[in-house]
């Protein structure tokens, strides 16, 4: 079974409950909202924050190459070492295509929306 049939097939519960098309256009996000607040502002305070997550989170070891993380994206003071850990595992791997799914968290709309 390819890498990218499995991904889907992981996925396939998760999007069949959401695909469909919006109704109308989302509107535009606002991206800076949450600097400052969940995670640092300044670049090298945020490089730093990742990279002590990512220390912190000790020693990863999976059998095989991962097809997929789910991680949290709550601020850094709640979800850090989680996510550290399971970004973790992707350490000194390559991939073809990385998709990102997540919610809207500005904007209602039904089904899925691919930005540009």
């Amino acid at each position: 079974m390819n890498r990218v049939f499995r991904m889907v097939l992981f996925l396939a519960p998760f999007l069949l409950t959401s695909l469909g098309c919006a109704a109308e256009p989302p509107a535009p996000v606002i991206v800076r909202q949450a600097v400052g607040g969940w995670f640092p502002e300044n670049r090298d305070a945020l490089k730093t924050t990742v990279d002590r997550a990512l220390a912190d989170a000790g020693e990863t070891k999976l059998d095989g190459k991962p097809v997929a993380v789910i991680a949290p994206h709550a601020g850094y003071a709640y979800s850090a070492p989680t996510a550290a850990w399971a970004f973790k595992t992707l350490v000194g791997r390559t991939y073809d295509r990385v998709i990102v799914i997540g919610p809207s968290h500005y904007v209602a709309f039904e089904g899925a929306h691919v930005g540009d």
